[in-house]
């Protein structure tokens, strides 16, 4: 529970609390939206390994050529 100072009348704590997650575990894969220029995908690539995470990225379908 936040603490209250009665002297400033704000939170000594931010709400909320900490929750320990593995971030695997909730996404399974990143899509780059079709308007991101061709580099975006890149630095989200090198964003993932940075960071030690493992997704599958891959361009959005909408990107691909239409099948007429």
């Amino acid at each position: 529970m936040p603490q209250f100072d009665s002297d400033t009348r704000r939170l000594k704590a931010p709400p909320g609390f900490f929750v320990h997650l593995e971030l695997e575990s909730l996404v399974t894969s990143l899509v780059v939206s079709p308007l991101a220029p061709s580099w975006f995908e890149d630095v989200v690539r090198s964003a993932i390994a940075r960071y030690g995470l493992d997704f599958a990225i891959r361009r959005s379908l909408a990107s691909a050529e239409p099948i007429y």
